[in-house]
């Protein structure tokens, strides 16, 4: 009985967040990622490269730390089992509890299972913290690598992305731009004089 109320209460909880919410979450994600990867690949083929190889690293927080977080977690449902377990005795024997006068030790039982728990709880979200505290800081670490790689295109002239209006006119090497003597052409030739 206790395990089947445990399962409804705790590991059917644990399956949405970690399976059902997860996965419209990586749907956004690999959609975002997709049209970032069109884009850059439009933009400049090897700057879309570097920045799919920097995007790996991420990638790689939940394989490093994965089994580490399904222990802690397992532990965690495990102790809400027992937890469960310990209301259902509580409730079925409250007559024989009081009867006999042992609260104090009804109680302390309880205490204590309630107080794992609470710790394994805890100490699950404090890992579960540090783990994408860590992946948020190598997200912001690849970010800035991507704009470091691709500032420096722009100044080594491999990289130049010409606007008007807002709108994308003319891409491609300072070189390339000069020979196609386009927008950018006419815009360094009036500056020039």
């Amino acid at each position: 009985m206790t395990t089947y109320i445990s399962i409804m209460n705790n590991d059917m909880g644990v399956v949405e967040t970690n399976y059902f919410t997860a996965f419209f979450t990586i749907v956004q994600f690999a959609i975002s990622m997709f049209v970032a990867v069109i884009a850059l690949i439009w933009l400049n083929p090897l700057v879309a490269l570097v920045a799919i190889l920097l995007s790996l690293l991420p990638l790689s927080v939940p394989k490093l730390f994965g089994k580490m977080l399904a222990n802690a977690q397992s532990q965690y449902v495990q102790l809400l089992g027992k937890l469960n377990e310990k209301i259902k005795d509580f409730f079925e024997g409250f007559e024989v509890i009081k009867t006999f006068g042992v609260e104090k030790n009804a109680n302390e039982a309880f205490s204590e299972v309630v107080g794992k728990s609470e710790r394994s709880k805890y100490r699950f979200n404090i890992s579960s913290a540090y783990v994408n505290s860590f992946a948020n800081m190598l997200s912001v670490g690849v970010q800035f690598a991507i704009f470091l790689i691709s500032g420096l295109f722009v100044l080594r002239g491999n990289l130049t992305i010409v606007m008007r209006d807002g709108e994308i006119v003319e891409k491609g090497s300072f070189d390339e731009l000069c020979d196609m003597r386009g927008y950018f052409y006419s815009l360094n030739t009036v500056t020039g004089r």
